[in-house]
């Protein structure tokens, strides 16, 4: 090669160099991740787990990869050493990262479960695992055409897994009585969750009074538990009509979320309610 040519293929090399800086672009010859193909999914040697790992990189294959569950996909392999409830998570990425949990062979995958992280949050599911059983986790870019051999967008991905409680899977809110004082009525009752859990509670009490009605509102956040724990609201009608002992109705809704996460619902509608007239 002439000194020539050596001058011109370096200028070209600092040139191109220089052009990737100033737009940002990767150098064609970039490496994707290690662990980019399912064939050298990152090994999760035991829990808790965390990895971090640039995605930008990263590329979509068909024959593995879901594209309704993300694109530009890096794997990571689990066994599950006992019946546990785990949460894989990408909380701390950079990017709209998502998730997808598979059960089988590498070449002859099972989805499980997936996840975008939709409205910005980051991607997450938490489920019950099976000792002995492999796991194969996908985590890549949300909402991508999962084209073959599609790159990026991608990011600073941060993977975790780690155990967690299960989800509330049942709630249960009991209005157990009310009583008037002045036109003000009180109502107590108890909420219960089968898992640790923080719930919210809103209790409406109307009470007809001729063609019109009172009708007051009283909610609030409750820790819950296996046991009930006791809950008291005290409720001014908004509508001008004083609250007076007799028959009356009411309306229970609520919301359970998970210390583990997941939530559930409950709602009792137009249920009868007898008002004690109070001191």
């Amino acid at each position: 090669m002439s000194d020539l040519t050596r001058l011109r293929t370096l200028a070209w090399g600092v040139a191109l160099a220089t052009a990737a800086a100033l737009t940002g672009a990767s150098p064609a010859w970039a490496a994707a991740p290690a662990n980019d193909d399912i064939s050298q999914a990152t090994v999760v040697p035991g829990l808790p787990f965390t990895d971090t790992v640039d995605t930008r990189e990263a590329t979509f294959d068909p024959s593995t990869d879901n594209a309704a569950c993300g694109a530009a996909t890096v794997w990571y392999r689990w066994i599950a050493s006992a019946d546990d409830f785990v949460r894989f998570d990408t909380v701390g990425s950079d990017y709209q990262a998502s998730l997808a949990v598979y059960t089988g062979e590498p070449s002859d995958l099972s989805l499980l479960e997936c996840n975008d992280g939709s409205f910005g949050l980051p991607a997450e599911i938490a489920r019950q695992v099976e000792a002995g059983v492999t796991y194969f986790i996908a985590a890549g870019t949300c909402c991508g055409g999962g084209e073959a051999g599609q790159v990026g967008p991608g990011g600073n991905l941060v993977f975790r897994v780690q155990q967690t409680v299960p989800p509330v899977t049942d709630f249960a809110v009991a209005v157990d009585s009310g009583v008037v004082s002045r036109g003000v009525v009180t109502v107590q009752g108890t909420v219960t969750c089968d898992q640790p859990a923080t719930s919210f509670v809103e209790v409406t009490v109307r009470q007809r009074r001729g063609q019109r009605s009172a009708e007051g509102v009283g909610s609030g956040l409750i820790e819950c538990g296996p046991a009930p724990t006791a809950w008291t609201f005290v409720l001014e009608s908004s509508t001008g009509i004083r609250f007076r002992p007799g028959d009356a109705a009411y309306d229970a809704i609520g919301s359970a979320y998970g210390h583990g996460g997941g939530f559930t619902n409950t709602s009792m509608i137009d249920q009868p309610l007898r008002l004690r007239p109070g001191g």
